[in-house]
């Protein structure tokens, strides 16, 4: 009979010692998810979202990536939570299709998160 209490005993202690943890784990990680450092380790790109104001085939969107100067062209997207010239954190998918316009390179866009700079 006191080898089940100690056993009930150890078993609540190590429930309530390994919650605790994983709480703080979780309430840390979210505090430090808006720097620029682990937007990029969680495959994030700088990028910025332009109108396509010319008559090349490319949709009415093409996105600037901020460190390599390539244009995208995403396909089936439709941005309404900003304005065009704005800066935005971009993950996405390349896709192997043929190129609908000669200046940018089609994309499947997974995420867009607005970015301040």
């Amino acid at each position: 009979m006191n080898q089940l209490k100690n056993l009930t005993l150890v078993l609540t202690l190590s429930i309530c010692f390994f919650g605790c943890n994983s709480s703080k784990k979780v309430a840390e990680s979210q505090n430090g998810s808006n720097t620029d450092e682990s937007f990029l380790q969680n495959g994030y790109v700088k990028a910025v979202l332009n109108e396509n104001k010319s008559n090349s085939g490319c949709g009415s969107i093409l996105i600037n990536l901020t460190d390599s100067k390539e244009v995208l062209d995403p396909v089936d997207f439709e941005y309404t939570e900003g304005k065009y010239g704005q800066n935005i954190w971009l993950k996405y998918n390349s896709l192997r299709m043929q190129n609908r316009c000669t200046e940018a390179r089609p994309i499947k866009v997974l995420e867009v998160k607005k970015r301040d700079e």
